[in-house]
């Protein structure tokens, strides 16, 4: 069960699309402006990005989620028994989809995966979810004197519907600790 728990997220982190790469690299996403990912509107709510720090969001939908994986299986020629197993997984660890998170930092600390907590709140501002980041050493910077940078995705084992408002908390920033976006779901 361990092996298909890691596969299974392995494929959650390989499902990046290069329209969601362009968006989340964007460090110009303001406050109350919408970016569509994956076919669904994000706003950002709360908290600034600046060229030191970028934190940026992406969704997907359990049925986005759900064709990805059938896709990779076709393309990867599957047997039926992995197929199953795996979109079984999917509907028990991804019910709400996924949410991906993009960060850039100053140092590699500071973007560690692991100082980040995601939470969920629906309409009503009760939370339905939250997920401490495990520990993802963040990626070397591009170039000399770049920023340190971190991609995650996180699946969301709980159904959304409506409007949900997506928190990200980071534990070590004292000037910008909590991230705010808001998806509205059809």
């Amino acid at each position: 069960m361990n092996k298909l728990l890691t596969l299974t997220i392995a494929l959650f982190t390989l499902q990046i699309s290069a329209q969601e790469l362009d968006e989340l690299y964007k460090p110009d996403w303001k406050i109350d402006e919408a970016k569509e990912i994956y076919s669904n509107k994000i706003y950002r709510r709360l908290g600034d990005n600046d060229k030191y720090k970028t934190t940026n969001i992406s969704y997907q939908t359990y049925e986005q989620v759900k064709q990805g994986m059938l896709k990779s299986a076709d393309d990867q020629m599957w047997s039926e028994d992995k197929k199953n197993t795996l979109i079984g997984s999917i509907d028990r660890l991804a019910k709400g989809g996924k949410v991906g998170l993009y960060i850039e930092r100053l140092t590699i600390e500071s973007a560690n995966a692991e100082f980040f907590t995601l939470i969920i709140h629906n309409a009503d501002n009760k939370e339905i979810y939250r997920f401490q980041i495990k520990s993802k050493i963040a990626d070397t910077p591009y170039d000399a004197g770049g920023l340190w940078h971190n991609y995650v995705t996180v699946p969301i084992p709980v159904e959304l519907k409506g409007t949900n408002y997506i928190y990200i908390i980071d534990a070590i920033s004292k000037e910008v600790p909590k991230y705010k976006f808001e998806i509205t779901l059809k």
